[in-house]
């Protein structure tokens, strides 16, 4: 657990809940910036106890005469249940979201939300979205996936519509860990005009001493607003 003093220093020395009538928008929502650094710093424990778990090897060969894998679910389900075991320091909470939201402007149903931070004064807009893919370093990367079926869902406001923050997570389970992510570089720069990037993908120095976060910037198609995505790449392969 996280000592109070730290804890202090990642909010930015207050630990008081933002208004929500501060963030109502037609349609925009700003995530506060601690509510992101505590979300990213949870991401970061949760893989750091499934690694010390060893729980993607064990996983991965409980899987591999399967016809049908259900390793990106299968993590992300183990990854939120180690985040709840720590979130009450945190006061966010993190959930495997299945239900559909309904698109603040259109009243459409949308796509569900893979992980899902919200705090206590949660409303249908006061949340923050984590989108998993998988990704690996030789073969097939899935780098294409990340990006038509990850990043672009952040794009096109199928969630996170009006945010100003959404967070990817690249689960790398086959080395080398620099190829799966120049694949996804190359692959958000293949579809540049698609993703409307403002702002390439580049490395995030000093987020926590996780030296592989990166992070890319966006124009989201129904708003026009701006949105930054941050990628997590995380070595599951190691």
């Amino acid at each position: 657990m996280m000592p109070t003093k730290l804890l202090e220093i990642i909010w930015g020395g207050s630990m008081t809940h933002h208004k929500q009538s501060n963030y109502v928008g037609s349609p925009s929502f700003s995530i506060p910036d601690g509510y992101l650094k505590v979300a990213l710093n949870l991401l970061n424990m949760g893989v750091g106890c499934l690694k010390q778990r060893n729980f993607i090897e064990h996983i991965c060969k409980s899987q591999e005469n399967r016809r049908t894998k259900t390793l990106e679910n299968t993590i992300t389900i183990e990854l939120v249940g180690e985040m709840q075991k720590e979130q009450e320091d945190y006061n966010i909470r993190a959930d495997v979201f299945s239900c559909n939201l309904v698109h603040p402007i259109t009243n459409i149903k949308y796509s569900q939300i893979d992980i899902r931070f919200t705090w206590d004064n949660y409303s249908p807009m006061a949340y923050l979205a984590v989108e998993a893919k998988l990704l690996f370093g030789k073969g097939d990367s899935l780098a294409g996936k990340y990006v038509e079926e990850g990043v672009m869902d952040f794009v096109n406001g199928k969630y996170s519509s009006g945010h100003s923050h959404g967070i990817m997570v690249g689960y790398i389970l086959l080395k080398p860990i620099d190829n799966a992510i120049t694949s996804v570089k190359k692959a958000l720069d293949d579809r540049r005009t698609k993703t409307n990037e403002i702002i390439p993908i580049a490395k995030v120095q000093g987020c926590f001493g996780y030296s592989l976060m990166h992070k890319s910037t966006h124009t989201q198609k129904v708003t026009g607003g701006k949105i930054v995505a941050y990628h997590m790449f995380v070595d599951f392969a190691s």
